[in-house]
Formats: structure tokens, sequence, C-alpha cells
């Protein structure tokens, strides 16, 4: 079993706004006083332990007009001190990934986990999910690397020889669009996007900046985060590859990142796409021009370059319609990724030629197989729209917590098992007016992200490209393709998707807008999985892949008594599991740090047939 503390709390960020050294400080709140946050590494078949501890003061300590986690409504800011964890991408249930609690300043809470044998290598990412103050604390740096490293994948696929970093890009702005420092900060950091006059926090920001750039008061740029800091470098050899693993954790509307790379590099340089939201994508790796991925998404590359010197994987702009259409809202163009150091002779021909190369790559994990070709009947195919014409932050025209929005439409409700599959079309819903569309329907965009379990992508009805010319010969656009699995998709009144899945995990699951700030308002609403029907994998026994403490072993032998908070993640009888953390009433949940308290014997979310990886 892994076990990792992480402390929510106070962080004092030195943040760099120059190349020459200038930094802007700031007080914000974030894990283990670092920002980003510590980078998790476990591997398939871990138990993993996340303790977190909010140490914080109650959201009321010294204002008792603050919301806290008890007193808060739905889709309103509010409790500022009051957090949770979500891993971002994870295969598991709401009893594992539970963002329906909420920990007040002063407690804590145990998050368990078991990593489903299968998995593979992935990159996921963890950040905090409490209805109203999300936002706030992911925009303020509250954000770190969760990685599933497979040894044995690595080793088959080659794709461990490879040279690789992890990025993790945030954003930050300081200056509202008046010029007045500290406000755009202000406005995200203390109070959620929500109105001032209305919102309160005791958050200190206590702004400081060793420059004042750009002259009047003291205006301090945009600042383009790569791991809390400026763009790294990665040193690759000619010809060879390198890897590079990105999670998108800009938490704001105009979040979404492209990047390629730009003006003769392009000649020289190539950007193939391995992975999607920590999903190896199926054969060999997908040349593309440049790579997009909205505001929480995740991507894994490859670059690679003929010649020595400097290059610089950067922000590029978006085109749709074949070129016809600029995408507006993204980070702009020229920020810096990454840097790419080439140096020495070319690699020989034949040393780079990795599996992977050949072979292609390691593809979806075995609990995701190819739906493409299987049609659900009509009790299973549904349309989600995120907000609607007039740019509410609404889902299906219901804004979370209202009449109807909870258990949201029980959508995920499987049917008899012989027909599992869920079809859903996903919709950017603003707006919907032709006269406000041809003026927006390149902006506005609202990423689309579901917890639990990723979907596989049926249909794109648009492609994206670098460039006003459109498609490029021998490239793949900077869309997903048909039979991709993801996670967050980002959608536009001219992006949308026709996506199919078979629900894992009973219970409910959340599905909302990844512009946290349109989440907390609103945009966010819930399936219900009432049944479940997994088909079971031949392969090799536990013993045969795996060294480390694994989900095959039957330890229901070992079962605990009495189920309680201090045995949460053991085992009950009759291969049950001690869970705690929810309290439900009918088919609602009553989100509140007193729900933690509640324990009961759940079956798990797997099975010994988990066993089956390879």
């Amino acid at each position: 079993m892994l076990e990792c503390t992480l402390i929510f709390g106070l962080v004092r960020w030195a943040v760099p706004i120059d190349k020459s050294g200038n930094t802007a400080t700031f007080t914000t709140r974030g894990y283990n006083g670092q920002l980003p946050g510590p980078h998790i590494k476990v591997s398939p078949g871990d138990r993993v332990k996340l303790h977190l501890v909010n140490d914080l003061e109650p959201s009321d300590e010294y204002d008792p007009m603050i919301t806290t986690c008890e007193t808060k409504e739905h889709s309103q800011y509010g409790a500022p001190n009051g957090t949770n964890l979500h891993i971002h991408g994870l295969f598991d249930g709401v009893f594992a990934d539970n963002t329906f609690a909420c920990v007040e300043g002063g407690q804590k809470k145990t998050y368990t986990y078991d990593i489903d044998p299968r998995t593979g290598s992935a990159l996921h990412w963890i950040h905090p999910h409490v209805d109203g103050s999300s936002f706030m604390q992911l925009y303020g740096g509250a954000a770190g690397i969760f990685e599933i490293v497979d040894p044995k994948l690595e080793e088959c696929s080659g794709l461990g020889q490879l040279p690789a970093t992890n990025l993790i890009v945030q954003y930050m702005r300081f200056t509202d669009s008046n010029g007045a420092l500290e406000d755009a900060l202000s406005n995200s950091v203390i109070y959620g996007g929500a109105n001032p006059k209305t919102a309160r926090s005791m958050l200190p920001l206590n702004l400081e900046s060793t420059t004042e750039v750009g002259g009047g008061d003291g205006a301090i740029p945009d600042v383009f985060l790569v791991n809390g800091q400026l763009a790294p470098t990665l040193s690759i050899a000619s010809n060879g590859f390198g890897r590079v693993k990105i999670v998108n954790a800009v938490a704001d509307a105009s979040g979404v990142l492209s990047f390629g790379f730009t003006g003769a590099a392009k000649q020289t340089c190539k950007l193939h796409v391995l992975a999607y939201d920590g999903i190896f994508i199926s054969g060999k790796p997908r040349l593309q021009r440049s790579a997009l991925i909205p505001s929480g998404g995740k991507i894994e590359v490859m670059v690679s370059c003929s010649k020595p010197g400097k290059y610089t994987l950067q922000t590029v702009p978006v085109y749709l319609d074949n070129g016809k259409t600029e995408w507006m809202d993204l980070i702009p163009s020229g920020k810096e990724l990454l840097h790419v150091d080439v140096s020495g002779p070319p690699t020989p021909q034949g040393l780079h030629e990795h599996s992977f190369m050949t072979n292609g790559l390691p593809g979806p994990p075995a609990y995701y197989t190819s739906l493409i070709g299987k049609k659900p009947d009509s009790k299973h195919h549904f349309k989600i729209m995120l907000s609607d014409g007039d740019g509410e932050n609404v889902i299906n025209n219901v804004k979370f917590g209202d009449e109807g929005s909870m258990p949201g439409y029980a959508m995920a409700s499987t049917g008899a098992p012989n027909s599992p599959v869920q079809q859903w079309k996903i919709d950017g819903g603003e707006p919907s007016d032709p006269d406000k569309a041809a003026n927006h329907m390149a902006n506005n965009h609202h990423p689309y992200h579901q917890h639990f379990q990723h979907f596989q992508i049926m249909r794109v009805s648009n492609t994206l490209w670098d460039t006003p010319s459109g498609a490029v010969a021998g490239y793949h656009s900077a869309s997903p393709a048909p039979g991709d699995w993801l996670d967050t998709i980002p959608t536009l009144p001219i992006l949308n998707y026709t996506v199919a899945m078979v629900p894992r995990f009973r219970g409910l699951m959340m599905i909302h807008c990844h512009v946290l700030k349109h989440e907390d308002a609103g945009m966010m609403t819930l399936t219900d999985t009432t049944s479940t029907a997994v088909k079971t994998h031949d392969g090799p026994t536990c013993e045969q892949t795996h060294t480390k403490e694994s989900l095959c072993t039957d330890e229901s032998s070992k079962s605990i008594g009495r189920c309680d908070k201090s045995n949460e993640g053991e085992w009950c009888e009759n291969s049950m599991k001690c869970v705690c953390g929810l309290r439900t009433y009918g088919r609602n949940i009553l989100f509140s740090s007193s729900a933690e308290e509640e324990c009961s014997c759940q079956p798990p979310a797997w099975t010994e047939a988990s066993c089956a990886m390879y």
C-alpha cells in the first residue's frame, strides 16, 4: 500500500513574470506548501491512500457571513476554505473518487484508491472539486500530477527508453481589462469569479511585484506557467525521440491549449500524438502539425528533430471549418511551452525504431473495448448540451441544484446486460441564435468532462488546423479521431461529438463544464448508473504479472468487524469493502462534511478477473 499526505493550506507563491528574473508574489491556497502540488507516482495494482488534511481556518472563522461546507448552496460561490480531492481521469467509482465530500478548514479525510491492474501507464492529475470553490482554488494553483507507471508496458513498448518530461500548465492574469492591478487575480483567487460585493473570503492576497511592467499602475503581464516556472528544457539526440506528458490545469474560459512547432522548426521537427487523457491511441503514433487539449485535458506527445539546435514548442492558433473560422478563446499564441535541445550526431536509423513505431502503441486498457459499430437502443441515446443560446451556466437547460438536475435525468442508467452501450451527443450550446453564432461560433467554449471513466469518440463535427489554409497533406488534424478514448473534450457551437461508453461503476457520476467558474455557477449535472454489465477477461494470473499488493488477491478472509472510519477501505465479509463518505437519501446525496462520517460495506468496483492486463 502506498500512502501520501496532502496538506491543503496557505502558500506564498513567487511567480516568474519575465526572463529577467522579475516575480509577482501573492498568497493563495495549495498542497504541501508548493505550487504546483506534489507529483504522485503509482503502479497498476497499487492500493493508494491519500490523507487530505485541510490546514486552513474554517471558512467562517472571521466572518459569519461566509458560507461553509454545511451552509453553502449549490451553483453559488461558497465554502472558500472547504476542499476535497478529485483524481481527474482515474478509472474508479464514486466511493473512491468522492467529490461530494466537503472537508472544512481544520478537518481531514482519507481517500482510498485501488488502481486497476489493467490500467497500464496513464497520466492523470489532482485538484479540488467542491461545488462553489473549485474554480478559485484551482486558479490559485492547487493542482498536481498523478501518474500511473507500468514498468512492464514501458519496457515492452520501448516508450520507457525515451527521455521524458511531465508538464503541468497554468495561466495567471494579474490585470483586468481596465488595467487595474490585482483585480483579475483577486476576482479569481479570492472571490471565485463571483461578485466581490456579495462574495466574501478571508484570504489575504498581499500581491507584491519586483518590477512595474507596462507602466501606469504597475501592470503585470499575463503569465504562462509550466511546472510553476517558465518553459523547461528537454534534451534529445538528433533524430531521437523525446516524450512529453502535458496536463492543462488552466481554470478559466480562455484556457484551450493549442501547441506545436513554428517557423523553420516545422521543417526540422516533428510532433506525434501518443495518448489523450491517459489512454494510448490505437495504432502507430499520429503525426500532427499541432495538438490541442481543453481546460482539464491531458495529452502525451513525442517530439523529434533531424538537426542539432534549440527548438521551442509554443502555443499556436487554431482554425475550424477547414481554415475558414479562427478559434477565439485560446491561450494566446507565442507562449513558450517547452524548449527542445537537440545535440550530437544523428541517431543511426534503426536505433530509434522502437517497437511502438513498428508494432504500434499499447492502445486502451482491457476494460475499454472498442464500441465502433455498436449501436445503443433508443433508451440509451441522449443529447447533452452545455450552456444555451443565452450563455447560461446550465446543462440541458437546467442549473445544478435546481429541480431535475439531481440525479440528472438518470442518463446513464443501464438496461439489460445485452444492451449496455450508451451513445451521447455532446454539444456546446452557446449560442443557438444564428445572429449570435455569426460572431461567436468559435468562441465561448465549454469543455465537457465526466468522472470515473472515459468515453470513445464516434464522430467529431469539425477538424482543427494551425493554419487558415486548412488541411495539410500527410498530417492528421488536431482533433481527436473516432476510436480515441477521452474524458475531456472542447465543445463549441460548431464543434460537437458523438461518444459511446459502457457504464462501469454503479452510482452517481458528475459531468460538467471544465471551465470551473461555469461549473461552480451551475453547469454541472449527475448521471445515475443503476446496474452494470462488466465483462471478464482471460489473462495471466496475479503471480505472473504482479509483485506488489494486487487487487486480485482475495483478502475477504481478513474481514473486519464493524465498518467505521478507523478501517475505511478494508475488507468486510463476502468480499465487500468498507466505504465512507456518502450519506444517501433515496437517489439524492447530501453534500456536507458530516456525510463523510457514515460508512457501510459496499461491493468493490472490480472483480478477480481484473488481473487480465496483457
